[in-house]
């Protein structure tokens, strides 16, 4: 499939208008109308190496948002980004990828998930950054990926992060960017609990069962003008 670019942002997303360092391009394979309907879209991320518990909680909440009117957004990485982008799909939900390289199916990383960004976008997905499609992934570009990731999204729900992680600078951006974080509690002996539950002390809302989400989905709901059930 071939990548096209798009220079106009500002007809596309009032999301990604509203962040302070705006892309000034995309580029994109799929279907980037994605970005202009009314959705409410929710960025689920963690780690690369997640646990059995972090993996039940991403199937937990990816089958509770298959009858709402969402798109997930990821990261297109191993662990729990990859997860939510193949669950998405399983349940016949619209997910949008933005991976840490350009997209280019030469350079797109991790190449284990060359595949994965095909199944995407054969079931009406989307892969999209601001990278040229050429882009290597280095150490640049992922906190670049995680901006875009934070800025296109109503909400972002943390799985499970360790105390310095990329799965943190995504969050911390949400928090700058005015957006909702929603922070999953764990284990207080494990690693890849420690951003979570300190995320959690800092003041995101927590997230104690299905019910605390149906709520926020609800109210970004009313905020945003959205419905909230699929048709």
């Amino acid at each position: 499939m071939n990548t096209k670019e798009i220079k106009n942002i500002n007809s596309l997303n009032e999301l990604i208008n509203n962040i302070p360092d705006k892309p000034t391009r995309l580029f994109y394979e799929g279907d980037i109308d994605l970005l202009r309907e009314k959705h409410l879209y929710i960025c689920i991320v963690g780690p690369r190496k997640a646990s059995p518990y972090g993996i039940q909680v991403t199937e937990h909440i990816i089958e509770f948002l298959k009858d709402f009117n969402v798109i997930t957004v990821s990261g297109a990485a191993y662990g729990i980004d990859g997860l939510v982008h193949t669950l998405s799909i399983k349940h016949d939900i619209k997910t949008i990828a933005i991976p840490g390289s350009g997209i280019d199916d030469d350079f797109f990383y991790p190449r284990a998930h060359l595949d994965l960004k095909h199944e995407i976008l054969d079931h009406g997905g989307l892969v999209v950054n601001e990278f040229e499609p050429q882009t290597r992934s280095s150490l640049w570009t992922f906190p670049v990926r995680n901006r875009l990731m934070a800025g296109l999204s109503h909400m972002t729900i943390v799985v499970e992060a360790e105390e310095k992680s990329g799965t943190l600078i995504t969050a911390n951006l949400a928090i700058d960017y005015n957006r909702e974080v929603l922070s999953v509690p764990g284990n207080i002996f494990s690693r890849n609990s420690q951003g979570t539950n300190d995320l959690i002390d800092r003041g995101a809302k927590i997230m104690i069962s299905l019910e605390t989400l149906r709520g926020m989905l609800m109210q970004l709901a009313m905020v945003y003008g959205v419905d909230i059930y699929k048709k």
